[in-house]
Parts: C-alpha cells; sequence; structure tokens
C-alpha cells in the first residue's frame, strides 16, 4: 500500500473513532444543541423543508441546509442524540480528510499526515464534533473552497485553473446556504491574499469569475429570494434582527462586550490544538528569534503559502471581532489555517528524536483521553442536560400528560426529547414566544381538565413562587420535585369529575394538600 493511502485510511480510522465513539451518551445541551435538534425534529416532522422552524414557528435565524443534514441523520438512526449529532460525526471526518488533503496540496506528504493527526487529536474540533451546530458543517465547505483555491494556483493551466475557481465560488454558495452571510468572511481573505500576491509581483489565480459568481448568487441566494418573496416583510426584518443586530448591537446578548474576543478567541486559537502545541513552545524555547518581527516578516514575504495561512486566520477573526456577537463555534472556519501552521511547526522539530518519541506518545495519550471524557460524559449531570430533566418530566407523567414552560423561551432540548409536547406560557399581556397563560391553563386544569396530569415546569426560584401563588389561589392540590438544582416541575393531577363539580359549586373549600420536596 502507497504511503498516502496507509496514511489517509490511518486518519479515516482514527477520526471515525473518535467521532462516532460515544456519540450518543451525553444528552443534549443547552442552548444551541437543543436549539439546533428541536429545528431539524420539526423539519423532519412537519416536511416543511423551505422554512425552518421552532417551537412550530419560522425560524430565520439559519438558512435550511444544516438542518436539512441533521434531520437526515435523524431519519436514518432516530429522533435521539445519536440521529441529531450523526451530521457533524460524518462531517468531522470529512474535514480531516479535507485538511490533510489542503496540506499535502501546499507541502508535502508527511505534512499531510501530520496536520490531519493534528486536527483529529485538537480538543476543540474534537468537541465541536460531539455536539449539534452548524459552524463545523460552515467550516467545511469554507475548508473545500480554500482547497479548490489552491488547486487553481496549482493548476497551471487557464482551462483547469477556471474549473476550480468555478468549484470555489460553488462552495462558497453552499456556505452561505448553511449559514447566510458570515460565510464570505473566507472571501475576503482570499481577496486579501490576492492583494498581497499582487504587490508581491508573483502570479495567482483570478478570483473573478462570472460562472462562478452566479454559481453562488443560485446555490447561496436561491433560498433567501424564494422565502422572501413567499413572506412579505421578511427581507427588512431579516436583515435588521440577524445581520444588523447580530454585526452592531447587543440585542442577541452574545458575548457583546469588547473584551470578549480576548477571553474567548484567543484561548482558543493557542490551546485548540491540545498536545500539538507543546511545538510551538518547544521552538520558542529553541530558537526566540524565529517569532520575531523581522524573521516574521521575512518568512511571509519569501513563503505564499504563511501568508495565505495569516490571512486566512486573521481577516475573519478581525470581521468576527469587530462583530457583537461571538461564541467559541465562530472560529471553526478559521481553525484549519491553525492546524497547517502547527503541523509545519511539528514538522521541524521531528527530526529532534525525543521530540519525535514524545509526539507519539501524546497522540495516543490524547486519543485515549478524548474518548474517555467523551463517554464519562454521559454520566455527569449538570442542568444543561436537557436529557436528565427530560427523566424528571418522565417519573412525573400519569396518563395523558401536558408539559408547560413558565416564563422562559429556551428548554428546546426538552421540547426535542418530549417530541414537541412542550407548550410555553407567561402571564397576561403574552409575548410572541407564548402559546398560553398560566391561569388560563390552570382554570382549565380545575374546571374542565383535557389531560390527566398538568406539569409546570420553571427555571428560577421567584418564578416557582408565582406558580405557586396561582395554584394555591385555586385551591389546586400539586407536588412540587426538584430536578437538580435549577428546576422546579410543579405536578399537578387532574381533579377527578365529581371533584370538579364541587370546586365549582364551593371553590372555597377545595383540596389544599401539597407534598413538597422530592429533591434529587
Amino acid at each position: 500500500m502507497r504511503p498516502e493511502r496507509r496514511n489517509t485510511l490511518v486518519l479515516v480510522v482514527l477520526s471515525m473513532l473518535l467521532a462516532f465513539a460515544f456519540q450518543g451518551s451525553r444528552g443534549l445541551y443547552e442552548t444551541t444543541e437543543g436549539r439546533c435538534a428541536e429545528s431539524a425534529r420539526e423539519m423532519l416532522e412537519t416536511h416543511h423543508w423551505l422554512i425552518p422552524q421552532l417551537d412550530y414557528r419560522p425560524h430565520w435565524t439559519t438558512p435550511p441546509l444544516a438542518y436539512w443534514a441533521t434531520a437526515g441523520g435523524m431519519a436514518l438512526l432516530g429522533t435521539n442524540e445519536w440521529g441529531a449529532r450523526a451530521c457533524n460525526a460524518i462531517v468531522f471526518v470529512l474535514t480531516v480528510i479535507a485538511v490533510s488533503g489542503l496540506a499535502r496540496l501546499m507541502w508535502d506528504e508527511r505534512t499531510g499526515f501530520v496536520a490531519g493527526l493534528i486536527y483529529a487529536l485538537s480538543p476543540f474540533a474534537f468537541v465541536a464534533a460531539s455536539s449539534v451546530h452548524v459552524d463545523l458543517l460552515l467550516s467545511l465547505w469554507e475548508l473545500l473552497a480554500a482547497f479548490c483555491y489552491w488547486r487553481a494556483w496549482r493548476a497551471g493551466g487557464t482551462r483547469t485553473e477556471r474549473r476550480w475557481i468555478i468549484g470555489m465560488w460553488a462552495l462558497l454558495g453552499v456556505a452561505v446556504l448553511t449559514k447566510g452571510p458570515p460565510a464570505l468572511a473566507v472571501l475576503a481573505a482570499l481577496i486579501a491574499f490576492r492583494i498581497y500576491v499582487a504587490a508581491t509581483g508573483k502570479r495567482s489565480p483570478g478570483l473573478f469569475s462570472p460562472t462562478g459568481i452566479l454559481a453562488l448568487l443560485v446555490v447561496g441566494a436561491s433560498w433567501l429570494i424564494v422565502i422572501v418573496v413567499r413572506t412579505p416583510g421578511l427581507a427588512g426584518s431579516f436583515l435588521r434582527d440577524e445581520v444588523y443586530a447580530r454585526v452592531v448591537t447587543a440585542e442577541h446578548a452574545r458575548n457583546p462586550e469588547w473584551y470578549t474576543p480576548l477571553v474567548i478567541f484567543i484561548p482558543v486559537l493557542l490551546f485548540g490544538t491540545g498536545t500539538a502545541t507543546a511545538s510551538w513552545l518547544v521552538q520558542l524555547m529553541r530558537d526566540r528569534r524565529l517569532f520575531g518581527w523581522r524573521s516574521l516578516k521575512r518568512l511571509l514575504r519569501e513563503d505564499e503559502r504563511l501568508a495565505f495561512l495569516a490571512l486566512w486566520l486573521l481577516v475573519p477573526l478581525a470581521i468576527f471581532s469587530l462583530a457583537t456577537c461571538r461564541l467559541p463555534l465562530c472560529l471553526l472556519p478559521v481553525f484549519p489555517p491553525v492546524v497547517l501552521a502547527t503541523a509545519r511547526m511539528t514538522i521541524r522539530l521531528l527530526e529532534v528524536r525525543d521530540f519525535a518519541r514524545a509526539a507519539r506518545v501524546a497522540a495516543v495519550v490524547t486519543a485515549a483521553a478524548l474518548i474517555a471524557v467523551k463517554g464519562a460524559s454521559g454520566y455527569y449531570r449538570t442542568d444543561v442536560d436537557m436529557k436528565a430533566l427530560n427523566r424528571t418530566c418522565e417519573q412525573a407523567k400519569r396518563g395523558e400528560t401536558a408539559y408547560f414552560l413558565y416564563r422562559s423561551e429556551d428548554l428546546y432540548g426538552l421540547q426535542f426529547y418530549l417530541d414537541g409536547r412542550l407548550t410555553r406560557i407567561a402571564d397576561e399581556p403574552l409575548p410572541p414566544w407564548a402559546g398560553r397563560s398560566l391561569t388560563a391553563v390552570c382554570h382549565e386544569m380545575v374546571a374542565a381538565p383535557r389531560h390527566d396530569t398538568y406539569v409546570f415546569i420553571v427555571n428560577a426560584v421567584w418564578r416557582g413562587d408565582l406558580v405557586r401563588k396561582e395554584l394555591d389561589g385555586l385551591g389546586a392540590s400539586y407536588t412540587v420535585v426538584d430536578s437538580g438544582t435549577r428546576f422546579m416541575l410543579f405536578v399537578c393531577r387532574a381533579p377527578s369529575p365529581s371533584s370538579t363539580l364541587a370546586m365549582t359549586a364551593a371553590p372555597g373549600r377545595a383540596d389544599e394538600t401539597h407534598v413538597i420536596g422530592h429533591r434529587r
């Protein structure tokens, strides 16, 4: 077997083991996993493939491609953690192969294998592959777009070069269909690199391609055009809520403080590769001059590959930092250049005997540790794990049970486990996300119950006090069950018909027995 095939096989087997081992052990975490999984589940249930939904209402935050992929995993493996996470497990394996392929294209076979190994064993990428979200799929499309650009660079022929550039634009269109306008951050990096190369007097592939831009518009903008035409007023609200609000304002409350890029982005970039970060530290101790400004400036000027990696990282990073919506997963599209640079640094040190031996040991230990942590996470209980809360809800179930979430728009992961049977309620006047009022539900339960059991879920003590006050005022009996340290469940058995008639005739004589404090 040829070395490149053997290396690719090793990377595929390793990445599949890391991606699929214990993939269904841990419950869905709030908020990102629950929101994405529930939206895909509703798409699968309602067959509304063009319009993403959340709580059975249009959800315009993200285009539908990632939801299609997640729903496909559920169609194959069931509506569970395995099905919800199947897409990102597969994407992780493909990304490892793509990173390795790009490194091989830019340098050599050895760099390709090391780069693929570093990406597979990176804690940041590994955690991303073990979760439900859209950014890992986005990073794959942007990585493949960069691969196409570099193939165009290596093509050497006008016709072949043009084909790869068209492929690059088409992949950018798929990226837009995955997450919308943020997907074009990598295009800004490619434009900056094209300007840089032109300034050095070297030749590089032309980015402009009428056919490629048309492919971007057909693939990426077609969905947006269709839904804008079908939904009057959507264009303005989309630009206001999903572009302007996320870039300029703090409306979405996603770490808008000026210092958050320092505390969120920098640690991921420095330590996201895990033990591979040691190669930078070892090289720094061996030769500090390599990291001096003059040395770096010379390397970037002499080697356009390093300049390409630097701009691929820094230009999108600057865009993400200027926006007010900042999450660690946003860095996944710019994580490949970090991995490639780390691979090149590691190659420099593999000639050192002690370092090579330590690197092999670190790779084995890291793989074992990642799988062990992933397996153990299924036994770790936390309040953001909706599987644990769902168990408490199932224990409270008696007969036909209705679940109500009071004064909270979250817990979509719980709604996923309940197959959509979670109604959000609030006080009058109702906010847009609430289906009914607490008072209306309680009066229905006492006067004309439609269910055998009513379960009211709250995620704060003060909200529990409001529910208790409402139930006490109606003379309803209930049991309070604590789930973890955050959630309280008020479990109410619907009264029998005779009890209902009695309470209707004399509401002040209702049974007011309470059982408080089944703490877990």
